[in-house]
């Protein structure tokens, strides 16, 4: 699940790995927490008199909880928002820092540990399947935030041509398109992988292709980094088809 402050997605701080817990306690996960959207934990005051309604109490250092999902249906509104009224939803997310939020809650690392316990998971099928939902919302949400980030590029290139948001953006761009997943996946998860990917094609094809003079130095810069891994994943037979698919 995915942790931001309660007040904005503007300063969301930390991305919660979904760590393997111990197998004795695996069934005691409550779906309903997990798959709850937006919740937030807040502490209910009681009313010091008849005509006061109960409040909550929202602590500095409290958190609510954002799970993927709710961030996918956010691009998702965003995307439309941009398509209907563009020039005040642009002026909207500069002003709130929306996308460079968004974007700082991708975290490959933890795709990443959720990809290698899928392929070596433990021996209990509920933690498996547990941790195949959370791989399967990751996707997604990194699918619809290239959506989102495409339409702001074709909208206007200064909503994402700026050094806060594009340098974090492209290495975790690349950080995702060297993660390896052909072995050991079953299909959906590998289906799920390879439409990320192709998003993400999509996207630096767009990015390139609006303002490729300025954007290169840091596509290149970023790329160098991540070289081998990338070159490895689209060398690959179905990781090449995908590649073909996605660059004009």
């Amino acid at each position: 699940m995915i942790i931001s402050p309660a007040h904005s997605l503007e300063n969301a701080v930390e991305l919660q790995a979904t760590t393997s817990p111990p197998a004795s306690v695996i069934h005691e996960v409550p779906v309903n927490r997990l798959m709850a959207q937006g919740q937030s934990d807040t502490t209910t005051t009681p009313s010091s008199s008849p005509q006061d309604s109960p409040r909550s109490t929202i602590r500095p250092n409290q958190c609510a909880v954002v799970t993927p999902p709710l961030l996918s249906a956010v691009c998702g509104l965003l995307d439309n928002l941009l398509i209907v009224t563009p020039k005040d939803t642009g002026t909207a997310l500069q002003q709130a820092h929306t996308l460079t939020a968004l974007s700082s809650l991708v975290s490959s690392s933890l795709l990443e540990r959720c990809i290698l316990e899928m392929k070596s998971p433990l021996p209990r099928s509920s933690h498996m399947e547990y941790t195949k939902i959370q791989v399967l919302f990751l996707l997604q949400f990194i699918s619809s935030l290239s959506h989102l980030l495409q339409s702001c590029l074709l909208a206007d290139t200064q909503l994402v041509m700026q050094d806060e948001l594009l340098t974090p953006l492209l290495a975790n761009t690349f950080m995702v398109l060297s993660i390896r997943s052909k072995n050991g996946l079953e299909p959906e998860l590998s289906a799920a992988v390879h439409q990320a990917w192709e998003d993400l094609f999509h996207l630096l094809a767009t990015l390139l292709r609006k303002c490729g003079r300025t954007s290169l130095p840091s596509v290149t810069a970023a790329l160098a980094k991540h070289w081998i891994a990338v070159i490895g994943m689209v060398t690959s037979p179905p990781s090449a088809l995908v590649l073909c698919c996605a660059l004009p």
